[in-house]
């Protein structure tokens, strides 16, 4: 497995794996590269920027990252804020001189209680200071060149691909419908998650899911495989039962195919050493013998016993060239 960019937490995974028939997938980091870029921001001065930076040094998400960034190649000082707090899937916020600073998603904001701003262009993530919103940023992300193929390949296999987003429905619709993803929801929690994962198990479907952030984890931990992108999250990766190493979805695929490879092996030796038995086990104790005069010499029998032995072998062998 890890010759195919693979890291794989137990061999109980890869029998998991084979039976999959539904994936769900996280949008930014995954179906995305997890390298956005600020493109616009609105109603910010330094200040409000001296406040942001401090606010996402302290955050592992992408989108925080992309925030940095933009901040930095503004020469901005970091603002001196306490407190910090993380909001899986929706922000961060923190304290300045006594007053509640925030950087976060819409849902993060109707959780304080404050309206958003309508915005149609990109993924939008809002500074708020006291009950106010400041500003905001825009940010777009590039969609992987295999998401789409990998939606293809799945569906061939009578997989069905779900994606659930905590951005924007409309950001979500954009992204699905350029990957060929018929099934989507925007704005959802880390709980959100969680609970659509449990309901489509409670109705006999084997559920993967994939992700990177710190979101996804408690989703990752209780799909029946979770997939990891290797630059995710630490948690994620912890959370995860194989983790993609060279950050490709292709992974995905491979890991599913190398489960049915094994599963289909195994079938094979049980079926070949039971027919193997069952027709030289007789053979070997003199059925043939008052018929036919020919009886199996005890060597020739333990040769027998130990070419069926090397004939498994050989047959899980050629998984290393499938």
């Amino acid at each position: 497995a890890a010759n195919q960019g693979l890291l794989v937490r137990n061999s109980e995974v890869l029998e998991r794996a084979a039976n999959i028939d539904l994936l769900v997938v996280d949008k930014t980091g995954t179906l995305t590269l997890g390298e956005p870029r600020v493109t616009a921001m609105r109603g910010l001065n330094d200040e409000s920027l001296a406040i942001a930076l401090a606010l996402e040094s302290q955050s592992e998400h992408p989108l925080a990252r992309a925030i940095q960034e933009f901040c930095l190649r503004q020469s901005i000082v970091a603002a001196d804020v306490a407190g910090f707090s993380n909001h899986p899937g929706g922000g961060v916020s923190a304290s300045l001189g006594g007053e509640t600073v925030a950087l976060g998603n819409e849902v993060f904001l109707q959780s304080l209680g404050i309206k958003a701003f309508p915005e149609t262009e990109g993924t939008v993530s809002y500074l708020v200071r006291g009950d106010q919103v400041v500003g905001y940023f825009v940010l777009e992300d590039q969609v992987r060149d295999d998401a789409a193929r990998l939606v293809r390949e799945l569906a061939v296999h009578g997989i069905d691909v779900v994606m659930l987003s905590g951005d924007r429905p409309e950001i979500a619709e954009q992204v699905a419908n350029g990957v060929g993803i018929a099934t989507f929801k925007g704005r959802c929690l880390p709980e959100d998650k969680l609970d659509y994962i449990t309901e489509q198990q409670a109705q006999g479907r084997i559920v993967g899911m994939a992700g990177d952030g710190i979101n996804d984890s408690a989703a990752l931990a209780c799909a029946d495989i979770g997939f990891a992108m290797g630059g995710g999250t630490d948690i994620a990766k912890e959370s995860a039962d194989i983790i993609l190493l060279d950050a490709s979805l292709r992974g995905i695929k491979t890991g599913i195919d190398l489960s049915r490879s094994i599963t289909r092996n195994i079938r094979q030796n049980l079926v070949a050493a039971f027919a193997y038995n069952l027709l030289l086990i007789p053979v070997a104790a003199g059925i043939l013998y008052p018929f036919t005069g020919i009886l199996v010499d005890p060597a020739v029998a333990g040769l027998a016993m130990a070419l069926s032995s090397v004939t498994v072998v050989f047959n899980a062998g050629r998984l290393r060239f499938a």
